[in-house]
């Protein structure tokens, strides 16, 4: 019985690093989409208003949390 390569877990460097860095980036603003109506973060918050007006919801909100964390989910899913 033949068996199969072992397959690495995570993928080659460079590509590696190209997925963190679209979590890093992409998945707060995301997260922010979710968040408008969901959660509002009590640890490290990242706000960004909008200009229109004080009374509109946040354009971003997020946590400074949330960036490491997407880098690092991008890279193993």
């Amino acid at each position: 019985m033949k068996t199969l390569p072992r397959q690495p877990l995570l993928p080659p460097q460079n590509t590696a690093l190209r997925l963190g860095a679209a979590g890093f980036v992409v998945g707060p603003l995301v997260d922010s989409l979710h968040n408008q109506c969901l959660l509002k973060y009590d640890v490290a918050p990242i706000t960004l208003p909008s200009s229109l007006s004080s009374s509109v919801d946040p354009l971003l909100a997020s946590s400074w949390v949330v960036p490491p964390l997407l880098a690092f989910a991008y890279i193993v899913l």
